[in-house]
């Protein structure tokens, strides 16, 4: 809450920016008080401000520079970075929080933190700031004691432990935990992909897969597998990738029996069992299973080769061809047939080998 003082200045900013006032943004004589939890104390660090508002502003211009670390020689990591986090608390304490800044422009009052001066529409969004520099999380759960930053994190925390989800899709009826989920899984219906990659024009229903796709055209392949070399852009992929060699399928379909590496597969999968083909081609009206299949079908119509290979220049429609291409090069033979040894150097032959050869069919799909 402001004091009188505090209202009286702005009145008399708002004054000084209708005449003219060559600078952009005016500021405040006092600091905004100290935005906490106990009322009282606001109001009586409010009142603390009104009486030596110019010393106040000096305070709070040192505390703030003590808490990103301005005095010479801080160290600004380890032990350094706790003892910048430790000063800015100390600053917030004592009531260095912000100010009030009017814009010449327009005249909106904003509030603007002395730490980093960023600037916020609401005292409210300042106090949530704040604890991105104090590092503290003053809303605890009840069951497992993890602590956030917002109350609105604690909120859909809170639905882990008790299984609510309020956010009904209201195509097949399947329930989530957060809003934003709803949003994305919304995608599969309507097939809306915002999400564009600026190489290549492939789009993708979420920021993150976005994310994911951008580095095929880095090159950059971090994450090796320690039995066949063969390495991959994600973790995860790499994860996946393990269960070729150790046969680990903990996927199953209550139907068939059928076992799966990855829970995506499954779940594409059950598709064959129900006939439901939710992802349709605008141009030709063809249905598939996977948004993935309607992503290459659709470069069918276009023509689009997105994936080089970096050796011989070829392009390919799909990511999956030219992996399987590059084994040409590399002579890499990843599928080792378990009855004769003999390698393929794509899942497809190693298939077709056991038929013909051992008159068996695999009992489990290579992926």
């Amino acid at each position: 809450m402001m004091c009188d003082l505090e209202f009286r200045t702005d009145l008399l900013v708002r004054k000084h920016s209708r005449r003219g006032g060559s600078a952009h943004r005016i500021t405040t004589a006092a600091t905004l008080p100290a935005i906490g939890y106990n009322t009282e104390a606001n109001q009586a660090a409010s009142v603390s401000k009104t009486t030596s508002s110019s010393a106040s502003t000096s305070t709070a211009t040192q505390a703030a520079a003590a808490a990103v670390g301005v005095n010479e020689g801080a160290d600004a990591s380890g032990a350094g970075a706790k003892q910048q986090q430790a000063a800015t608390a100390a600053a917030v304490s004592g009531g260095a929080v912000g100010k009030v800044v009017y814009d010449d422009d327009t005249g909106r009052r904003k509030y603007q933190c002395e730490v980093c001066d960023r600037l916020f529409d609401r005292p409210s969004l300042l106090t949530r700031h704040m604890r991105t520099h104090t590092g503290e999380k003053p809303f605890n759960c009840d069951v497992c004691g993890r602590t956030f930053t917002e109350s609105g994190h604690l909120t859909i925390h809170r639905r882990l432990h008790t299984g609510e989800k309020p956010f009904r899709c209201d195509v097949c009826g399947q329930t989530f935990s957060q809003s934003i989920t709803l949003t994305n899984h919304r995608r599969v219906h309507t097939g809306d992909k915002p999400f564009e990659c600026g190489e290549c024009g492939q789009t993708f229903s979420r920021s993150r897969n976005l994310a994911r796709h951008a580095v095929v055209h880095s090159g950059e392949r971090p994450f090796a597998c320690e039995v066949c070399g063969q390495a991959f852009t994600q973790s995860s992929t790499l994860a996946n990738h393990r269960r070729v060699h150790t046969g680990d399928r903990p996927y199953g379909c209550e139907v068939c029996g059928r076992a799966f590496g990855r829970a995506g597969h499954l779940a594409a999968h059950m598709r064959t069992h129900t006939g439901e083909k939710p992802f349709c081609c605008d141009v030709c009206g063809r249905t598939f299973a996977k948004s993935g299949h309607l992503t290459i079908h659709g470069r069918v119509h276009t023509g689009e080769k997105p994936f080089n290979c970096d050796v011989c220049g070829e392009a390919f429609a799909a990511c999956t061809n030219l992996t399987r291409h590059r084994r040409l090069h590399t002579g890499e033979k990843p599928y080792a047939c378990q009855d004769c040894g003999q390698a393929f150097n794509q899942s497809s032959h190693l298939r077709r080998h056991r038929r013909r050869i051992h008159h068996s069919r695999l009992t489990h799909h290579i992926t």
